[in-house]
């Protein structure tokens, strides 16, 4: 869980959301989604393949850089 969806501007909020998971650029190819009760944003990044530590690194950065910046996102909102 990343932060609560904002109430303020939420349609144009989740339009956003959208066009974020569309070609994944937004999101540096994980994907944002809701909490089951819809309350919360999330964000997933799927691994199927052996990495070596460095890719695993950079993936994992890459993930957090998304999650860090989303959830300034949402928070700004409020």
């Amino acid at each position: 869980k990343l932060a609560p969806i904002p109430k303020t501007k939420e349609d144009s909020f989740l339009g956003k959301l959208m066009y974020a998971n569309l070609f994944g650029q937004a999101t540096n190819g994980a994907v944002i989604g809701l909490s089951e009760n819809g309350n919360y944003l999330t964000l997933t990044k799927l691994i199927d393949y052996n990495v070596d530590y460095q890719e695993f690194k950079e993936i994992l950065e890459d993930f957090l850089n998304a999650a860090f910046f989303w959830r300034e996102e949402t928070l700004n909102l409020k």
